[in-house]
């Protein structure tokens, strides 16, 4: 699991986890393990756009790591700075367990309560979520990520929402890959229709004008603007620079 990483939006660099409210919390699996989620956002709905990833933010007594949307190279004070924008992606996620190799030491599972359990054949140890997750990340032309999306929704009729599927992550903490698998379709159940409702607009949240799953839009205030060095296991994707031109970004999408 990434330095630094638990279940409040973004990578929460100090602040009181303890207090009460529904912060918006990202999709991240853990090293040699996976997830298993329902996609909630079809891929019509999936936020695109050129995004500065890994900003310093402030709010309240809140400091974490976020991400800004670009809001152009001659006045977004992110590029002015020289901190690099590179092409990004949210979409909402029901994560309903995560699997840990039974491997994994107590310090990196943060103390999360989990249980033994077998799935895939093997034995893990499962971490039960159930909720809501702010699926983000950095993607390029040729991201697996990407590229299995765009192969689930041909193969299922043009929707990403019909079925289960399970995100694993391969490789060295540093430097993951990841598959997804899809699962066979069910139904909808009437508790995520119910939540489907009542999620904040992607848009608004990609930038920072929501942070907590209630749509509570605080002050925030980026205190670093410099490059950050810090490296973010659970994304990846092609930055090389090459084709970054924020006005044919709907081109180097697969939908």
């Amino acid at each position: 699991m990434p330095y630094g990483m638990d279940d409040t939006w973004g990578q929460r660099r100090t602040g009181d986890a303890s207090e009460n409210r529904n912060f918006i919390s990202p999709l991240w699996v853990p090293t040699g393990g996976f997830v298993s989620i329902r996609i909630l956002s079809e891929h019509n709905q999936i936020y695109k756009n050129w995004t500065h990833h890994n900003l310093a933010v402030v709010s309240g007594d809140r400091e974490y790591w976020t991400d800004r949307v670009c809001k152009g190279t001659d006045k977004c004070e992110y590029c002015l700075s020289g901190h690099k924008a590179t092409k990004m992606f949210f979409a909402w996620a029901y994560v309903y367990n995560r699997y840990w190799p039974l491997s994994t030491p107590e310090e990196k599972r943060k103390n999360n309560v989990v249980e033994k359990g077998k799935a895939n054949g093997r034995e893990w140890l499962i971490e039960t979520i159930n909720g809501v997750k702010l699926w983000k990340r950095t993607f390029g032309k040729d991201d697996q990520y990407w590229l299995d999306l765009k192969n689930f929704k041909e193969r299922f009729n043009d929707t990403l929402t019909d079925r289960d599927y399970e995100i694993h992550r391969l490789g060295e903490e540093t430097k993951p890959t990841y598959n997804m698998m899809y699962l066979d379709p069910k139904p909808m159940s009437e508790e995520l229709l119910v939540l489907l409702s009542s999620l904040p607009d992607l848009e608004k949240v990609a930038l920072g004008e929501i942070i907590t799953m209630d749509g509570e839009s605080p002050q925030a205030k980026v205190v670093d603007l410099s490059p950050n060095v810090r490296s973010v296991a659970y994304t990846s994707g092609d930055n090389d620079g090459e084709d970054d031109d924020p006005d044919n970004i709907d081109d180097l999408l697969p939908f």
